[in-house]
């Protein structure tokens, strides 16, 4: 998925001053971005496929988007990012990342044993779901004379995070029960996808390419870097310069679901 980063970056209270120098925060507002069409440009994922089994034997395909919560005046809650890196004697420590949030999750389209259902464009879940991610951190410096050099870059093949280079961050996300899921023939299918796609505490993997990796330079703005904009949800059509330097190297697609038993 692509994300829009609003970013921000500078000096943080000290934590523990008996330990540390001095710290910095590395932050980040996070919003999610839509293919183009999508009915919002930002605040929704593009379409994901899942595929499981209901009652044992039949198969069920599900397309979906999570959401971010709105606020009142209809704009996305951003998810926030935070990276506290902080200057001990000899060294620069990066502290685990803990990532809070709630997000919807609706299904746009839905196919049973085959069979497409026609969904309304109303079926989602009756509230938001937890997702919860960590990022482990790490360390670097001198320690008895001895040097610990920094990770190798990229942080997520070492199931490492830092904010502004990326990185893996590992949690669960919540799927709560559904409701709208009906058919253009009137059939209420919202039981079966709760019994089939709902439930809690479902492992989630992710892995960020660098904050600074997909950006554009906004010539009136004397240069400053911009987010992707509205439909620009793929690598290709940011574009990203993911691949041109080995700090930020292109993360591998997720392998396609093959068709079949499984």
């Amino acid at each position: 998925m692509t994300s829009a980063f609003d970013f921000y970056n500078g000096p943080a209270d000290n934590p523990d001053p008996s330990r540390y120098r001095s710290c910095t925060l590395a932050g980040a507002n996070v919003y999610l971005v839509a293919e183009v069409g999508a009915p919002h440009n930002y605040g929704i994922s593009r379409e994901l496929t899942v595929r499981t089994v209901a009652f044992g034997t039949i198969p069920v395909e599900a397309t979906l988007r999570l959401e971010q919560v709105r606020d009142d005046d209809g704009l996305p809650r951003p998810i926030n990012i935070e990276t506290l890196t902080c200057n001990p004697d000899g060294g620069t420590e990066v502290p685990d990342n803990e990532i809070n949030t709630e997000l919807y999750t609706r299904i746009t389209s839905l196919v049973v044993d085959g069979v497409a259902m026609r969904l309304s464009d109303t079926c989602r879940t009756t509230v938001p779901g937890k997702m919860q991610l960590h990022g482990n951190g790490y360390w670097y410096g001198t320690v008895d004379g001895e040097n610990v050099p920094p990770p190798p870059l990229p942080y997520w093949k070492n199931h490492l995070f830092n904010l502004s280079t990326g990185g893996e961050l590992n949690g669960t996300i919540d799927v709560p029960a559904f409701s709208g899921c009906v058919t253009a023939d009137g059939d209420d299918l919202s039981a079966l996808l709760t019994a089939t796609v709902s439930g809690n505490d479902n492992p989630l993997r992710t892995n960020q390419g660098s904050a600074f990796s997909c950006t554009r330079k906004n010539p009136v703005a004397g240069g400053k870097n911009l987010p992707p904009g509205p439909g620009q949800a793929t690598v290709e059509s940011v574009p990203c310069n993911l691949g041109l330097d080995p700090a930020n190297p292109l993360i591998p697609p997720v392998p396609e679901i093959p068709e079949g038993d499984r």
